[in-house]
C-alpha cells in the first residue's frame, strides 16, 4: 500500500499535565489539554475548535487541542478504556475490606465518572494537576490513616510517593 511520509519532531517537551511541545517543520507545534492555551501567548482558542471541544468532552472524552505555529488545527478526542479485568479487581478488594475506591485522574471528570462507573468505583474525582492528586492523597491519609494508590505514569509518581503504598 502507500506509504504517507512523516515529519519529524525534534526538541519535543513534556509540559508536566498538560500537554507536549515540539518543533516541527521550523514551527512550533502544542499538543494539549485545552488549559495549556490559556496559559501561552497568543492562544486565543478559535470558536469552532472551542465548540468541537465542549462537543466532545460532552460526549466523555479526554480532548487534545493541536496548534501549529500560531494557526490551530482541531481537537482530538481519546476515551480510556478500562482492562476487562478491572471491574473483577474492584469487586475482590470490596471482599476484602476496602470500602471506599477512588480515582484521581488528569483526565475531565465526565471520563473519570465513566470510567469509575464501568469499573464500580465509589469516587471519582477528575482535572486534577499532578500537584492536587498529592493533596487528595494526603487529605484521603488525614481521613483513613493508610491509603495505597495504583499509578500509571510520570504524572502519579508525586502522589504515589504520599501514599502509604503505591504501585
Amino acid at each position: 500500500g502507500d506509504k504517507a511520509n512523516l515529519l519529524q519532531a525534534s526538541e519535543v517537551k513534556s509540559i508536566t499535565g498538560r500537554g507536549v511541545q515540539a518543533q516541527l517543520s521550523g514551527e512550533t507545534v502544542h499538543i494539549g489539554k485545552p488549559v495549556l492555551f490559556t496559559e501561552l501567548p497568543d492562544s486565543n482558542v478559535p470558536t469552532d475548535v472551542d465548540e468541537a471541544n465542549k462537543k466532545l468532552v460532552a460526549d466523555g472524552r479526554t480532548t487534545m487541542i493541536v496548534r501549529k505555529g500560531s494557526q490551530f488545527l482541531g481537537v482530538i478526542g481519546v476515551m480510556d478504556t478500562p482492562r476487562p479485568v478491572a471491574g473483577e479487581v474492584m469487586a475482590e478488594l470490596r471482599k476484602l475490606g476496602i470500602e471506599r475506591l477512588i480515582m484521581i485522574s488528569g483526565d475531565n471528570q465526565k471520563v473519570a465518572e465513566a470510567v469509575a462507573q464501568t469499573v464500580g468505583l465509589t469516587e471519582a474525582r477528575g482535572d486534577l494537576m499532578p500537584e492536587q492528586k498529592v493533596e487528595e492523597i494526603k487529605k484521603l491519609r488525614t481521613e483513613h490513616g493508610k491509603v495505597a494508590m495504583v499509578g500509571d505514569g510520570v504524572n502519579d509518581a508525586p502522589a504515589m510517593a504520599n501514599a502509604t503504598v503505591g504501585i
